[in-house]
This record gives structure tokens, C-alpha cells and sequence, in this order.
């Protein structure tokens, strides 16, 4: 495999189709008060679509191609907004990592 300047042997195409947070603890509060999140978790989805440009007939790289969804959670406490960006990072790597496996562990 190597990287090239121009048109590829492989090519993606991918969309972040859903980002979400939600709760996944309660953690009680005074009375009066409404419960809290006492922890979270991150989702993101991401689309992909993978094609092996093959101009041979019958090339068996053709049966790698994939059209799906990539989905990967992370869960934390505290204030979102101070953890988001590390937690966009983790996440990001965790699919780009599922992404690539799918695409070329069988080479």
C-alpha cells in the first residue's frame, strides 16, 4: 500500500450522521432540586462509504467495498463543555481506527 498524489486504488466518502450526549447515571439532589447527571456519554455516528477502484475485471479488492455506519460512545463526568474537544478527539480516533480496519486488514 502507499499513498499517492491523484486518483487512488481506494477511495471514502462519509458523513457524520449523528452527535449526541446523554445521561447514563442520575445522581440525587436537595430536596426540591431536580436530579443530575452524575455521569454521561458521548455518541457519534459516522457514515462511510469505501470503493476500490479497480479497473481489472473480477478483482477480488472489489469485494472489500463497504457502505455503513460507524458508531463509538465514551462516557465522563463533570462539565461537557471543558472535556468536549478531548473527548471529540478520543472518539475520532477510535472510528478512524474502525474505519481503516475494515478497509484493509484483508490486504
Amino acid at each position: 500500500m502507499s499513498i499517492v498524489a491523484g486518483e487512488g486504488n481506494a477511495s471514502f466518502t462519509g458523513a457524520i450522521t449523528d452527535f449526541h450526549i446523554a445521561p447514563v447515571s442520575i445522581q440525587a439532589t436537595n430536596n426540591n432540586v431536580a436530579p443530575i447527571a452524575g455521569a454521561s456519554v458521548l455518541s457519534i455516528t459516522v457514515h462511510v462509504k469505501f470503493v476500490f477502484n479497480s479497473t481489472k475485471a473480477n478483482d477480488p479488492n472489489k469485494k472489500l467495498d463497504f457502505d455503513t455506519d460507524f458508531t463509538k460512545t465514551i462516557n465522563y463526568t463533570g462539565d461537557e463543555i471543558s472535556q468536549e474537544q478531548t473527548l471529540i478527539q478520543a472518539i475520532d480516533k477510535q472510528i478512524i481506527d474502525d474505519i481503516l480496519n475494515k478497509a484493509f486488514n484483508n490486504w
